[in-house]
């Protein structure tokens, strides 16, 4: 995301804080916060440096609970959103949705199939609103198969060995 130099009467204002409950996804649910109330200047120049620790998030071994949250960041900012750039909504729950079916696709490709059944329950709304969309057929035809929770036809397609 790069480095970024926040105003403290914009955190203030609009109530944003670093939600330190969020496991992981935490910094993209602030940023999406602030660029809904304010606007954002860049600068072209390289003034920060990633340090990746050995036991960082992105490293470690899949664990769905963590990558859960990329999800539900989503559902914490949507009211900033919806308030401050009603403009945007409509792309912003498309995205939503594909991060849904990307988490979800992740957990049965992980071979957690009995989480990733609970998961398609959880976020039906999304991943059907996700096969309506423009994004790829394949990634549609995907999501469709999620959809059925036909064990079998998941695990194929999946593949993994029934």
């Amino acid at each position: 995301m790069g480095a970024y130099i926040i105003r403290r009467e914009i955190l203030e204002k609009y109530h944003i804080r670093f939600d330190e409950n969020i496991r992981m996804g935490e910094d993209l649910c602030l940023y999406i916060k602030l660029f809904t109330v304010t606007d954002v200047k860049s600068v072209p120049l390289v003034v920060a440096h990633y340090c990746q620790r050995s036991n960082s998030a992105t490293l470690s071994k899949f664990d769905a609970s963590k990558w859960q949250n990329m999800v539900e960041i989503f559902s914490l900012a949507e009211p900033y959103v919806a308030k401050y750039r009603p403009e945007w909504i409509d792309k912003y729950q498309q995205t939503r949705d594909y991060y849904a079916y990307r988490f979800v696709w992740s957990v049965i490709k992980h071979g957690m199939y009995h989480q990733g059944l609970s998961y398609i329950e959880t976020y039906e709304g999304y991943l059907k609103r996700f096969c309506n969309t423009g994004h790829k057929i394949n990634d549609r035809f995907k999501c469709r198969c999620l959809l059925t929770k036909n064990k079998l036809l998941i695990k194929m397609l999946s593949g993994f060995q029934i």
